[in-house]
């Protein structure tokens, strides 16, 4: 349904008070009455709901491996994106070989621990550590033995892929808005964390 209103939509109604005018109830818009992304080619929140909106999408490789999706979400007139201006663009980077974790991996035939006297301790000949050839693990829910394997699920996130949000200014300038990172873990337990963590760029 196209939306041929133009007036403005109430979002709340207020009364005054000893201070000033207090909201008293909050209104919600229905999807119809709301505006869509800005360039775009359809008419309101409702139809961009169950169809999207219109994209330009480039994907290809860095020099580091990196498949790299640089989508953007605005009408484009001509088959390419010249003088395109006032959109968002979301540039993804998918990381083919994640940094290996730095506080415990494998230096060419060494294991480094980074957090030895939290995580773990090397026997020092004292009566709580009495062997000085072994390492004694420290932290359960990072060390675990299966069978006579030892499995390491280290707390800390490894990042898999990186999706920065940008504003194509009118000057064809673009402002960075929001950086999301996404990290997965291993529990001991087999069980996969994946976390994604925004950062408002603008606002922080």
């Amino acid at each position: 349904m196209a939306n041929d209103y133009t007036a403005e939509v109430l979002r709340y109604i207020r009364r005054k008070g000893t201070s000033g005018f207090e909201p008293v109830t909050w209104l919600g818009s229905e999807q119809r009455f709301v505006g869509a992304l800005r360039n775009s080619g359809i008419n309101n929140l409702e139809e961009q709901y169950v169809l999207g909106t219109d994209t330009y999408t480039v994907t290809y490789q860095d020099s580091d491996g990196n498949d790299i999706i640089e989508k953007s979400f605005c009408v484009t007139p001509s088959d390419t994106l010249d003088g395109v201006t006032d959109y968002y663009k979301v540039v993804s980077t998918i990381y083919n070989n994640p940094d290996p974790n730095e506080d415990y991996k494998f230096d060419g035939d060494s294991l480094v621990f980074s957090n030895v006297g939290n995580d773990i301790l090397f026997g020092d000949g004292s009566p709580d550590y009495p062997y000085t050839d072994s390492i004694y693990f420290l932290d359960n829910n990072t060390f675990s033995f299966i069978d006579d394997t030892l499995d390491i699920s280290p707390s800390t996130f490894t990042v898999t892929r990186k999706d920065d949000l940008y504003f194509i200014q009118s000057d064809l300038t673009e402002l960075l808005v929001l950086t999301k990172v996404t990290g997965e873990r291993y529990t001991s337990d087999g069980k996969k964390i994946v976390r994604e963590k925004i950062t408002n760029v603008i606002n922080p």
